[in-house]
């Protein structure tokens, strides 16, 4: 018995030496260090990193990232193009979790990047939650995200005509797209606007004020068991075995 929890130490002792605690906005590019802690609440520009002509708090440029936000809260000021957390540069394995974010213009910008989690997480008043830019520029494009156990909440903005979305997801034509147990509620904009087709099963749509699906030059898009409370789709949406009310 002793040498089971002499082990079970060990392997917690092995685990809380690889972890590395960040306290501000950085760039996350050492695969060897993650998982990534937050430790305290981060507000943009306390250390802001460059994306092009915007800016990121969290910059994700490794493979093999895990961001563990433990509840914390990453604030933005709407200030530009802002994002909370930016995984580009054909970066594998990317791991989001157990985040606040909010008042940012995008939340989560995910651009050429493969094999994506986001979970658990919670996006509040923000104008875009999520946005997936698939092959964009030339790149290979993002593969395998999954968007799941998140609550999206007041998010998007019915004045903007491009991506007002909680989840908005550009020229996307792929089945490893999983959007699943999701709760959207009051969005401004729309829920879930893809440019293409997308999986979409098991979330909750409630006053979402534009489209709660929209489904935009897409044919095959599986949508299943779904709750829509006083919100509309839109698109060829192939909904099947969900209720709308």
């Amino acid at each position: 018995m002793r040498w089971f929890v002499f082990f079970g130490l060990l392997a917690v002792l092995a685990f809380s030496a690889s972890a590395v605690n960040i306290g501000n906005c950085t760039t996350l590019d050492n695969s060897s260090a993650s998982p990534y802690v937050l430790t305290a609440n981060v507000s943009l520009f306390t250390n802001a990193t460059g994306l092009g002509g915007n800016s990121a708090c969290m910059n994700v440029t490794a493979n093999n990232v895990t961001l563990d936000c433990n509840g914390f809260t990453l604030m933005g000021n709407f200030t530009g193009e802002t994002h909370a957390i930016n995984v580009s540069n054909t970066t594998i394995n990317t791991t989001i979790k157990n985040c606040k974010i909010m008042n940012f213009s995008r939340a989560f910008a995910i651009v050429n990047a493969n094999n994506t989690v986001i979970d658990n997480n919670t996006f509040y008043n923000n104008t875009g939650a999520i946005e997936w830019l698939f092959n964009l520029a030339g790149h290979p494009g993002s593969w395998n995200v999954t968007i799941k156990n998140n609550v999206f909440l007041l998010n998007g903005n019915s004045s903007v005509t491009n991506g007002a979305a909680d989840v908005f997801l550009s020229n996307v034509d792929s089945p490893l797209l999983n959007v699943s147990y999701n709760n959207f509620t009051l969005s401004n904009g729309s829920g879930i606007w893809s440019v293409g087709n997308a999986t979409i099963m098991r979330n909750r749509f409630v006053n979402v004020s534009g489209p709660a699906v929209y489904i935009q030059n897409g044919s095959w898009s599986n949508i299943t068991y779904n709750v829509f409370l006083n919100s509309s789709l839109k698109g060829n949406l192939g909904v099947t075995n969900s209720s709308q009310a």
